[in-house]
């Protein structure tokens, strides 16, 4: 149970220093008495999480993810800081563990919902910011602005005058983006609109601190109707298998760009790298055969630019026997990724693009039914033997 005393302990430590729990260095700035109050405050955050999940049935999807602290040491920078805990999608280490279902404890009151994704100023490291920019828009794209999930989340919350829709999370009554959508639609919307993604979007209510002088909060009460309203659009935005795929290969891509940049070298770091992955296949003569072919164009994206493209083999490479051009794709460098995983095939008999339904809501889907770019030389042209081969396994996993 959150009450007064609790959040007041927030408060009178607002101008606390570093290492105010204390150092080798430093005395102690807080209190055991007071340390005490803020190892519950964590205890009834982590409880309410854990208490939440296990009355569902979703601990096979669902995991509770707390916040980093010790009585020793607190939070980050050994300060009586803001708490906070979350419900977050098993397997989401590829979204960065966003979205999630959140309680926090601040000086402000409890602060209880769902965050699309977490703000950018909320991180002191710069890979992370730069990583969640490449996420945040995969995010977004799973939003619903339509069907049974929105019309469920529009009726719970229009069912109650508690929920605010925000900018971001952290807002209160009076903040600039507080309550600033006046339906879900309106907000999912927003987001899928931004061209520059730095982190929003909350769903959440927010019981301020005079509030919980006469009314405190039960946790537990709060965190199973948080769990029971969300629990639907926070798994429909959960990384799917091609999702892992993309965001690897994005990582990949910024780590070469950063460890390859040299500043007496005026080629950038991140073209060095996608020159390094369009030589990984095959031999140079497989490659270049495939160039001519296909005029140095991607046959599902007819991306032209050469350094990024790829010789695919459409039955895998086993040796010289499989690096023969009819046994071979030209595709751009992330598209080549999910053909190798049978996220993307080619339907031998009519040549159509086949792109896996669970990338419908993905950059990737506006290439499904098209067809594909074809040499001008009909002995150029692909085996539809090896495309059969393929496109049967990309079925097999479209069913399963």
């Amino acid at each position: 149970m959150i009450d007064s005393s609790k959040i007041d302990l927030f408060e009178k430590y607002l101008s606390a220093t570093d290492y105010a729990f204390g150092s080798d260095n430093k005395p102690a700035q807080v209190s055991d008495e007071d340390k005490l109050i803020y190892q519950e405050v964590y205890m009834d955050l982590l409880n309410s999480c854990q208490t939440a999940l296990d009355s569902s049935s979703l601990n096979s999807q669902l995991y509770v993810k707390p916040q980093n602290f010790s009585f020793q040491k607190g939070v980050r920078g050994h300060r009586p800081k803001t708490l906070w805990c979350a419900i977050r999608n098993l397997n989401s280490k590829d979204f960065n563990e966003m979205p999630q279902i959140y309680s926090i404890v601040s000086e402000y009151g409890v602060e209880i919902g769902f965050a699309v994704s977490i703000p950018e100023h909320d991180y002191s490291d710069l890979n992370i910011k730069i990583q969640n920019r490449e996420i945040i828009p995969s995010i977004h794209k799973k939003l619903p602005l339509s069907g049974e999930i929105l019309e469920s989340l529009e009726r719970n919350i229009a069912a109650s005058s508690d929920w605010n829709i925000n900018a971001s999370t952290r807002k209160t009554y009076g903040d600039k983006g507080f309550d600033a959508y006046n339906s879900v639609a309106e907000l999912f919307s927003a987001l899928k609109e931004q061209k520059f993604c730095r982190g929003g979007g909350s769903i959440c209510k927010v019981i301020d601190a005079k509030t919980i002088e006469s009314n405190p909060v039960n946790l537990v009460d709060e965190m199973e109707e948080a769990l029971r309203i969300f629990s639907d659009i926070q798994q429909a935005c959960a990384p799917s298998a091609p999702d892992k795929i993309i965001q690897k290969t994005k990582k990949e891509l910024i780590n070469y760009s950063e460890s390859l940049f040299d500043p007496n070298d005026m080629e950038d770091g991140r073209r060095k790298k996608l020159k390094a992955i369009a030589q990984r296949q095959g031999q140079s003569s497989f490659r270049s055969g495939l160039m001519e072919a296909y005029e140095a164009t991607c046959v599902i994206t007819q991306c032209d630019v050469v350094d990024v493209l790829q010789a695919a083999h459409i039955v895998p490479y086993q040796g010289n026997e499989t690096n023969k051009l009819d046994n071979g794709l030209l595709l751009r460098s992330d598209i080549h990724d999910l053909f190798d995983k049978h996220f993307i095939s080619i339907e031998p008999n009519d040549l159509y693009i086949f792109v896996n339904s669970s990338l419908k809501n993905s950059e990737y889907f506006q290439y499904h039914g098209k067809k594909m770019l074809l040499p001008t030389s009909q002995i150029k042209r692909p085996s539809i033997k090896a495309l059969e081969i393929h496109f049967n396994k990309a079925k097999e996993i479209e069913i399963i």
